[in-house]
């Protein structure tokens, strides 16, 4: 791609030169000497080549693009790969029990002291540990804290 660019940028330069040679010209309302004549041929001719270079820059930049699209289009999940990634979910070492596992996630006494401060402000939280002997246990199994202390 910077090759592509920088041929640009030459073709765009001899533009402008051969555009300064024609308006020189035209603003003292006079014809191309032969001089001039002869270096805008030159210029176009370059101009050419850079064409020509450029086209099979761009040419070489539209096949690797297309070739991307394809690659995407055949690695497609299937409909029984996604149907099974939903029911089943992907599993990830992520757990918060095994410190190699990703256990460090969340440090266990920040984890505490959270809930408790989450607990205290939270009046839906406190009702619900007081009245549900299940959710109580549950939030004391995570927490390590009693629903007294809550």
């Amino acid at each position: 791609m910077k090759k592509l660019l920088e041929l640009r940028q030459q073709k765009t330069d001899l533009t402008q030169q051969m555009r300064s040679l024609l308006t020189r010209a035209e603003d003292e309302k006079r014809s191309l000497t032969t001089d001039e004549a002869k270096q805008f041929d030159d210029l176009r001719s370059q101009s050419d080549v850079l064409n020509a270079e450029i086209a099979r820059y761009e040419a070489l930049s539209d096949e690797e693009r297309n070739q991307v699209k394809n690659q995407t289009a055949n690695e497609k999940l299937s409909n029984d790969e996604l149907r099974n990634y939903i029911l089943t979910g992907e599993t990830r070492s992520l757990s918060t029990g095994v410190p190699v596992d990703g256990g460090y996630t969340v440090i266990p006494e920040l984890n505490k002291q959270i809930i408790q401060q989450l607990a205290d402000e939270s009046v839906t939280l406190s009702s619900r540990l007081h009245s549900n002997p299940a959710y109580t246990s549950a939030i004391d199994a995570f927490t390590g804290l009693s629903a007294s202390v809550v």
